[in-house]
C-alpha cells in the first residue's frame, strides 16, 4: 500500500492513490461521454454500437468535454455579468436568490448560486448532447475524435459488386470487357469488426459527382466486400459531407 506522500509545488500533499483515482475518474468521464456521443450520432441512421470496447469513445468524449467546459465557463462568465448589471439597478431582484454575498479582509464578492449555476450547466448540458452529436460532431475528423465520413471505393468479387449495384452503388469500369471489381466513392461513416456504415453518393452519367452529401445509407456486413481503397484514384477528388438526419 502506498503511504508516502510525493511533495509537488502544491498546499496539500498529493498521495499516488489519490493521483490514480483522478486520473480513473476523468477517464471514465470521457469514455462514458464518447459512448453517449457516437451512439446519438449512430441512432439517427438507425444504428447502436453494442461493443463497449472502443478506443473512439475516449477521444470523442475528450472532444466533447473540452468543448462543453470552455463553452460552460463563458456562459458562466457572461451570466455574472448581466445579472450583476440587472441586480443592482433593480431592487425588486432579490440578490440573495442569484448570489452569494463573500467577504473577505480587503473586499466584497459576489459568487453565483450553487443552484443556479446547476440549473445553468444541466440545461447546457442536455443541450450539448442534443447539438453535438447532429450538428458537431459529423464536421470534424476522425483522427481529432469526429465522425467526419471518410471517401473510399469499396473492393470486391464480381458476384459482390452486382450484389453493391442494387443498393444504387456505382462501379467503376474495368479495363477491357472484364467485370467491375471496384465501385465508384462512397463515404465510410463507420465500420467496427463486422459492420460497415456505407453513404451512396449521386453520380451522374459522364462520372462527375452530384453531391458530396450522402442521398442513403446502408449497413453492410464486412464479408460482403474484400476490403476498400481510401486514396488515390477518382477517391481523391471527392469529399463527404456531413449528413443531418432531415436529410435522410
Amino acid at each position: 500500500m502506498i503511504s508516502k506522500y510525493i511533495k509537488f509545488s502544491l498546499p496539500i500533499a498529493i498521495t499516488l492513490d489519490f493521483i490514480i483515482k483522478t486520473l480513473t475518474g476523468i477517464f471514465f468521464i470521457f469514455y462514458v461521454s464518447g459512448f453517449l456521443v457516437w451512439n446519438a450520432y449512430l441512432s439517427q441512421y438507425g444504428f447502436f454500437e453494442y461493443n463497449l470496447l472502443q478506443a473512439r469513445y475516449i477521444s470523442a468524449g475528450l472532444l466533447f468535454d473540452i468543448i462543453v467546459f470552455f463553452v460552460f465557463i463563458i456562459i458562466i462568465f457572461l451570466f455574472d455579468k448581466f445579472f450583476l448589471f440587472f441586480i443592482f439597478f433593480n431592487k425588486r431582484v432579490s440578490k440573495p436568490l442569484v448570489y452569494y454575498k463573500l467577504q473577505s479582509k480587503k473586499k466584497i464578492f459576489f459568487v453565483t448560486h450553487p443552484i443556479i449555476t446547476i440549473s445553468i450547466f444541466s440545461f447546457f448540458l442536455g443541450l450539448c448532447f442534443y447539438l453535438f452529436p447532429y450538428f458537431i460532431f459529423p464536421n470534424i475528423p476522425q483522427y481529432f475524435g469526429g465522425s467526419k465520413a471518410i471517401p473510399a471505393s469499396l473492393i470486391g468479387n464480381s458476384y459482390q459488386m452486382a450484389y453493391l449495384s442494387n443498393y444504387g452503388i456505382g462501379l467503376e469500369n474495368n479495363s477491357g470487357d472484364k467485370d467491375s471489381v471496384q465501385t465508384k466513392p462512397v463515404c465510410i461513416l463507420y465500420q467496427n469488426q463486422e459492420y460497415i456504415l456505407i453513404g451512396i453518393l449521386d453520380w451522374q452519367e459522364n462520372g462527375n459527382l452530384i453531391s458530396g452529401s450522402p442521398r442513403r445509407i446502408i449497413n453492410l456486413k464486412k464479408d460482403q466486400i474484400n476490403g476498400f481503397q481510401s486514396k488515390g484514384g477518382l477517391v481523391g477528388h471527392v469529399k463527404c459531407s456531413a449528413t443531418y438526419f432531415y436529410d435522410l
